[in-house]
């Protein structure tokens, strides 16, 4: 499902020299599997998830969606795979406070697909344990035990391929890459 091969990604310092982020030389995430992505600040998760989703370019590599390789796109052609195939579960909400839990999770679908399905918004909240809340306001379902992770929110995630999930998430496995990031 998701496949990385030989991605590279630096930065350029103010000096002009070059600083490598990520050096994947093989990275696979099969369907339905779940990953944990973890590391201290500034080696690279976030260049990651952004190269993967398509928001930053890769210097050079090989990104496979469901075989397709996004690196050949054009822009609009992978905010069409992102919006169709890929959602992510950040730490930090990116939710709208005016809006319930299921209207951010129905503006999450109309930027996907570009039309709501209230039924499939309310399995996703089910899924993740917050059906109960579907019309509490992001302020009201916060709690000292709450994360991100808890939130489908408003990633395009209708029917979402990638879960990277917040590492506080204890059902899923962590995936050491010491050398790859």
């Amino acid at each position: 499902m998701l496949q990385l091969r030989n991605v590279k990604k630096s930065y350029t310092e103010p000096d002009g020299s070059r600083l490598p982020i990520l050096d994947i030389p093989q990275f696979d995430v099969a369907s339905g599997e779940q990953i944990v992505l973890v590391g201290k600040s500034g080696c690279g998760k976030t260049t990651l998830l952004h190269t993967i989703a398509g928001i930053t370019r890769a210097d050079a590599g090989e990104i496979k969606i469901d075989g397709l390789d996004i690196a050949g796109l054009s822009e609009a052609g992978v905010d069409k795979v992102r919006a169709d195939r890929i959602g992510y579960v950040f730490q930090t909400f990116n939710l709208l406070p005016g809006f319930s839990a299921l209207e951010n999770v129905l503006l999450g679908m109309t930027f996907a697909r570009g039309r709501k399905d209230p039924q499939r918004a309310r399995q996703l909240l089910d899924r993740v344990g917050l059906s109960h809340r579907s019309t509490h306001k992001p302020t009201a379902c916060r709690s000292a035990n709450s994360s991100a992770s808890q939130w489908p929110g408003r990633s395009p995630i209708s029917r979402a391929c990638c879960w990277p999930m917040s590492r506080r998430r204890t059902s899923t496995h962590a995936i050491s890459k010491r050398s790859s990031i």
